[in-house]
């Protein structure tokens, strides 16, 4: 962890001990609520390339709540929605988390579209013990390095299948393909990683000139767009693979004219049911991130009602989300995902 975020950390550590008045049991165990109301806090980026899946996942978080009418057996929930910004650094990031740990009814934040803000945000929030649910998040690391993981005890939960899971799907998606296939990377030290793991997996790839499908890992929305125009334009019947990363961005909009290009997801499409009660509530079908977002939410619920009257303790409640075998990405299936006509094409990746 850097110094700049082990400063945050610090920080927040004494902001909620300050607030809840128990300073060895928050920092140990994260604390007890006080009183029946219960917080859930939402940080996601409301400016910024990942701010329309930002949208939806927080309309889907709200939906789930409003089923349960903001109660669970005698507990209040209470939610409250912040910015986590697309710009300004660290600190930036950092100042949320303290905004939200400084509320003594926090339980849980459901928090982060991408790895780089998680990077930030996940050992902030396990230093003070608080469960943390990610929509979007999926480095492995998050869960398991030290850095990540300060107190020693695991709060960070992704709801999407990691990247060495996503380094075997791209290869399967890729791989059945006539041509031959090719990886991009941009520089980043997360792109390079998925990449070489990508190729370890393929075992033989082709020059992107000659390729059939070229895989194309990046992180950034606008090196992503650069790097696959140039491969469009140069290879004239390649068709390009992007990671689940970007299908959170504005890429896929900007992308939406060009047949060739697709996106790894785990997302999937949403339920018949959640389709039916988006349309119902909010007069509009759920984006891909809607089901994500309420998902989270009814997860955050589920483990509340399994704690029981253990809910209000931090750490209990930690147990009680991690009790559970289906909460987390094995359950949801890879896709190949494009946007089209107004709507969104699915293509199952073969196992």
């Amino acid at each position: 962890m850097s110094r700049a975020v082990a400063v945050a950390a610090a920080l927040a550590l004494a902001v909620l001990a300050g607030g809840c008045g128990h300073n060895d049991s928050v920092i140990i165990h994260g604390g007890q609520v006080p009183g029946q109301t219960l917080t859930v806090y939402s940080l996601l980026p409301r400016t910024g390339p990942d701010a329309a899946a930002a949208r939806d996942a927080v309309l889907g978080e709200k939906l789930a709540l409003e089923q349960a009418h903001g109660v669970v057996g005698r507990l209040t929930i209470n939610y409250v929605a912040l910015d986590l910004p697309a710009t300004g650094g660290t600190d930036a990031l950092a100042n949320t988390v303290r905004d939200a740990v400084s509320d003594p009814s926090i339980a849980a934040v459901i928090g982060d579209l991408s790895s780089d803000t998680a990077r930030v945000t996940a050992p902030l929030l396990n230093a003070v013990g608080i469960l943390h649910v990610s929509p979007g998040a999926t480095s492995d690391a998050l869960t398991s390095a030290p850095r990540y993981v300060p107190s020693g005890r695991r709060t960070f939960v992704p709801l999407l299948a990691g990247d060495g899971s996503q380094a075997a799907a791209l290869a399967r998606a890729a791989g059945g393909r006539p041509g031959g296939v090719a990886v991009e990377a941009t520089a980043g030290t997360p792109e390079r990683a998925l990449a070489a793991e990508v190729r370890r997996r393929l075992g033989r790839t082709v020059d992107t000139a000659h390729a059939g499908t070229v895989i194309v890992l990046a992180r950034d929305p606008q090196d992503a767009f650069g790097v696959v125009d140039s491969v469009l334009r140069e290879n004239r019947r390649a068709n390009v693979i992007l990671p689940q990363a970007l299908w959170a961005s504005n890429l896929p909009d900007r992308l939406k004219t060009r047949p060739r290009v697709s996106f790894l997801t785990s997302t999937g499409p949403a339920t018949p049911a959640l389709d039916m009660a988006f349309q119902r509530t909010f007069g509009t079908a759920p984006g891909p991130y809607g089901q994500v977002g309420y998902d989270a939410m009814r997860t955050v619920l589920a483990a509340i009602r399994r704690a029981g009257a253990r809910a209000a303790t931090r750490d209990q409640l930690i147990k009680a989300y991690l009790a559970d075998p289906a909460a987390g990405a094995a359950r949801r299936p890879w896709r190949l995902a494009r946007r089209a006509g107004g709507g969104t094409l699915y293509e199952p990746v073969r196992r």
